[in-house]
């Protein structure tokens, strides 16, 4: 065993296997998840995400499968879409239950690699 690589971080990993793996929340793809986190991100920062916007901030996928991907996130219940209140063109990605659950799960884990260590 590699000690070095023993701590917090590495228990918070295992711990977000567990979180992912729960029957209560979809299965996500490394993409989904990528994305998903970036949206979480913004909204931590209390920030609007709008869809085209959002879709444009990413270097390592093109804005075609940011948007696939947003989608995909909205079938499956993580986010929601909402007009904009002036413009019903422009529309923002915003955090469902589900999500939220998931980001408190997450919480969770990360707590208790930190108080594991």
């Amino acid at each position: 065993m590699n000690h070095k690589l023993k701590g917090p971080y590495s228990k918070f990993c295992e711990l977000a296997d567990t979180v992912r793996a729960l029957p209560s929340l979809p299965r996500l793809t490394p993409v989904e998840e990528f994305v998903l986190n970036k949206l979480i991100i913004l909204w931590g920062q209390e920030a609007n995400v709008p869809v085209v916007g959002f879709m444009r901030t990413f270097k390592d996928i093109s804005p075609t499968t940011a948007h696939r991907v947003i989608v995909r996130l909205k079938k499956i219940g993580f986010v929601s879409m909402q007009e904009h209140e002036e413009d019903g063109r422009r529309k923002f990605v915003i955090p469902t239950g589900l999500c939220e659950q998931y980001v408190a799960q997450m919480n969770s884990a990360l707590i208790s690699a930190q108080t594991s260590h």
